[in-house]
């Protein structure tokens, strides 16, 4: 599941995010930029839509991919609206609260991912197909890009980039990532999925209090060193003006690298787990 991101002052040394919570002026985190890009904004949003009606189309399974790409949508545009107009003090918790409220929202329709790197550890424990895999990810990074899009149609003249918030570096931001991704999807793992909390005739209903709780202790602990991204789909919206080709990949490398532990640690802690057979 996912989590929160902030706004960095622009330099020319092009910082990317700042301290989300450290309640800077916003003339100190945003800088004016050229609107050329505005008008490619609508284009670039009917583009992304046009991922899940692709998806639902060839799997006749609309549903699913339009849940995730509404909720992981309506994720990345909160995170934007907060990271740029948003308090210091309550954007951690904001972001945290819409993640809570769609994974319920969506939860019985696609399972509420929302984030590739929970969809990369449900496969990774058998709980997804491969295809399915893939398909959530193409309408998950679709929503985060088209979010982006969106909020960029709004805030034309904000400059939002991604990257390690000085005076830290890559290895500390990457790291901060991989240790709060792992967190996220081991609490993941062990509310919404082991079947010891969720037996088919008692299923518990705290698993989204408590991913979006994680989001909460993450975006204060290292939003002022990563940016408390948490989600490839973050990533991608925040490095938008970049076409996700700035800090991107290397967070979303990081952010998987911290799924792909979790589910080690998961199957370690539930070795009961570990031969759950593959759904659909």
């Amino acid at each position: 599941s996912v989590g929160a991101v902030l706004v960095h002052r622009v330099e020319a040394s092009a910082l990317g995010l700042s301290d989300l919570l450290s309640g800077d002026d916003l003339t100190d985190r945003q800088g004016d930029r050229p609107d050329t890009g505005a008008h490619l904004s609508p284009l670039l949003l009917l583009a992304g839509l046009c991922v899940p009606l692709l998806l639902g189309t060839l799997s006749n399974d609309y549903a699913r991919y339009a849940a995730e790409f509404l909720g992981t949508f309506t994720l990345v545009f909160t995170v934007i609206c907060c990271v740029v107009v948003g308090s210091g003090t309550w954007n951690a918790l904001a972001i945290a609260c819409v993640l809570m409220v769609m994974i319920y929202a969506t939860g019985p329709v696609s399972g509420g991912n929302l984030n590739p790197a929970v969809s990369l550890a449900l496969g990774l424990v058998g709980e997804m197909e491969w295809s399915m895999v893939f398909k959530y990810w193409l309408a998950q990074l679709s929503a985060g890009f088209s979010a982006a899009a969106c909020a960029d149609s709004i805030f034309s003249f904000k400059v939002l980039t991604l990257a390690p918030v000085k005076p830290f570096h890559a290895q500390h931001a990457l790291f901060a990532e991989m240790v709060y991704t792992f967190m996220l999807v081991f609490v993941v793992l062990n509310t919404a999925v082991s079947k010891r909390n969720n037996s088919p005739t008692d299923g518990n209903q705290f698993f989204g209090l408590a991913i979006g709780f994680v989001i909460v202790a993450g975006g204060y602990a290292v939003g002022g060193i990563s940016g408390a991204a948490f989600n490839p789909a973050v990533a991608l919206g925040m490095d938008y003006q970049n076409f996700g080709a700035g800090w991107t990949l290397p967070y979303a490398v990081a952010q998987l690298a911290g799924a792909a532990l979790a589910v080690a640690m998961y199957k370690a802690v539930r070795p009961e787990e570990a031969t759950a057979d593959p759904r659909g």
